[in-house]
């Protein structure tokens, strides 16, 4: 049966499917000005019927107006041939122009003024991401060292990985991809995760010998040895996988160790474990509408300067969500946006590669597309740090962050973490003489936290000088949380009894902290920290996030005795 003539109530346009543009194979661009040419060699499909170029294509790219943007595309299309198709100008952000579905964008150039950009590199496979990115594969029969992860023409991102008899792994393949128009090839920054359900580590080899085609690029350049259970995140590159996360701390001390042992350099805290900013559930995001996720989504996108910016808000590109801060901005206000398509829960990840931190300003204009962090405060985004975004209700929310801030990690690290210590007292105390009453002549206030609650603590040195040979002399240390002396015993850490013939003392001890305890040689006289003793070991506590003092005292049994501290010093070094 056939219908035909113009009353036809079943007639329609050509139904064009998205899914089925794909580029099968990619030809090489040259650059000669501003004029590209598309060698013989790409070859695409629109709506399921294969095309490509017998012949090289030379397009020709016009300048912009000063102080205006464009961004042009290369089109693939239906006559064998590639086409330009021009945007419009715009003196803020340049929009790329929308293709026709039966068109395929291969590449675009984004020009300034008389500055005409390279073409971006173009995207192999169909425009939007396919479900089956999300399935997981298994890899029970890898094994032995430098095996190549063969990517899956159904374009699998997990790669599930449990052969005890696997020792490396050099990278990912593409033999299966190469040469098959049906299979998903790879684009760039697409998503990798690699799980090893094994029970035996393995590692990823950094810019290994092997035949991967992809390989492993790691920052310190260093092997990535992956233990069992271990799941890391890769970022997609046509020579290298680029490290984005790792689900375990990959040799960083932990948050324990850092405030147990005190593992911190120049006030700076690195950490290769990701946290999310407040530990909160995101906020539940209904969708109002279906949206492909496209692969342009995934690209990145570069902010350069000519020089540094003290303050601005970024222009937000339409399609990347990766963004690269190559120039250092002191502060960023959050972004102007000049698309309809910003739909909520879209995610986005903002890189600091410039040559400092960058302050991202929370609630800066208290507008549309601002920052909304978590906490109610500016976010220090560091050199090399990464923060994961999303824009939910006109605001762009934190959720990960690639670092530990060492401010969180300061009230901790107060109580725990090592420091140095000492008081040195080189100038003579007044003279206690005529008086058999304890008398102070050191008096030292120790500020919270210049001390931690794991200390070892040396004394070596207190000098006491007496004239006159009378009667005894008696000195007391103690360390005490009241701001005026205790008398006698209490809060005493250490007591020596000069005799009454003695014209010179030289008194040393050491103390220990143990958790908040102060242990040390019970408080008898006449002794030295080498001595043994019959007597239980004098404990008292000791919490160093409050305010103490050191009172170092002298106590005669004659009054016509005279005594000076002639020097002092406590150290935990």
């Amino acid at each position: 049966m056939s219908i035909t003539g113009s009353n036809n109530p079943f007639a329609c346009e050509p139904v064009v499917f998205a899914n089925a543009n794909t580029i099968v194979s990619l030809g090489t661009i040259t650059r000669d000005g501003n004029q590209f040419t598309f060698s013989v060699g790409f070859v695409w499909k629109i709506n399921g019927v294969t095309y490509q170029n017998t012949a090289p294509v030379v397009l020709t790219i016009a300048e912009a107006s000063e102080g205006f943007q464009r961004i042009d595309n290369a089109l693939l299309n239906t006559s064998n041939t590639i086409e330009l198709q021009q945007g419009n100008e715009s003196d803020t952000i340049a929009l790329k122009p929308i293709a026709p579905d039966t068109n395929i964008i291969l590449t675009s150039w984004n020009i300034s003024g008389d500055t005409i950009g390279n073409t971006e590199e173009p995207i192999i496979g169909t425009q939007f991401k396919k479900k089956s990115e999300n399935l997981d594969y298994s890899y029970p029969l890898l094994k032995g060292t430098r095996a190549v992860i063969q990517l899956r023409p159904e374009g699998n991102s997990y790669y599930a990985i449990g052969n005890t008899l696997l020792i490396s792994v050099d990278g990912f393949g593409t033999s299966l991809i190469t040469g098959n128009p049906d299979a998903e090839t790879p684009y760039p920054m697409k998503d990798l995760f690699i799980h090893n359900t094994g029970t035996t580590p393995f590692t990823l080899l950094h810019n290994g010998t092997g035949s991967a085609n992809s390989k492993f690029f790691f920052l310190d350049e260093s092997d990535l040895v992956v233990p069992p259970g271990g799941k890391v995140w890769l970022k997609y590159g046509i020579t290298y996988c680029q490290l984005f996360l790792t689900s375990w701390n990959n040799g960083i001390p932990t948050f324990q160790q850092v405030t147990d042992q005190g593992n911190v350099t120049d006030n700076e805290i690195t950490a290769a474990a990701f946290k999310t900013t407040n530990g909160e559930e995101l906020p539940t995001i209904e969708w109002v509408y279906d949206k492909f996720a496209s692969k342009e989504n995934s690209r990145q996108y570069n902010y350069s300067f000519s020089e540094p910016i003290s303050s601005i808000r970024l222009d937000l590109p339409a399609t990347e969500s990766y963004l690269i801060i190559d120039t250092l901005i002191q502060s960023i206000n959050g972004f102007n946006v000049s698309f309809n398509d910003l739909y909520d829960g879209k995610d986005y990840y903002i890189y600091n590669n410039s040559s400092d931190e960058i302050s991202l300003k929370h609630n800066a204009d208290n507008a549309n597309y601002d920052f909304n962090f978590k906490k109610g405060v500016n976010i220090k985004l560091p050199r090399r740090g990464l923060l994961h975004l999303k824009f939910i209700g006109g605001k762009f929310i934190d959720v990960i962050q690639s670092w530990i801030d060492y401010n969180e990690l300061q009230p901790y690290l107060d109580t725990k973490q090592d420091k140095a210590f000492s008081i040195k007292v080189t100038t003579p105390s007044s003279i206690v003489t005529g008086s058999v009453s304890e008398v102070e002549v050191l008096k030292v206030t120790i500020p919270p936290n210049s001390l931690s609650l794991n200390e070892i603590i040396n004394m070596p040195l207190l000098i006491l000088t007496k004239t006159g040979t009378a009667g005894t002399c008696e000195i007391r240390v103690k360390i005490s949380t009241a701001s005026t002396m205790p008398f006698g015993n209490t809060d005493a850490i250490a007591r020596y009894s000069s005799g009454a013939s003695n014209l010179f003392v030289k008194m040393q001890r050491d103390f220990i902290i143990d958790n908040g305890t102060i242990k040390v040689y019970p408080l008898s006289s006449n002794v030295i920290d080498n001595t043994t003793s019959a007597s239980v070991i004098l404990t008292k506590s000791f919490d160093p996030t409050v305010t103490n003092y050191l009172y170092v005292s002298i106590q005669q049994s004659a009054t016509g005795d005279s005594s000076v501290l002639q020097g002092f010093y406590l150290t935990n070094q």
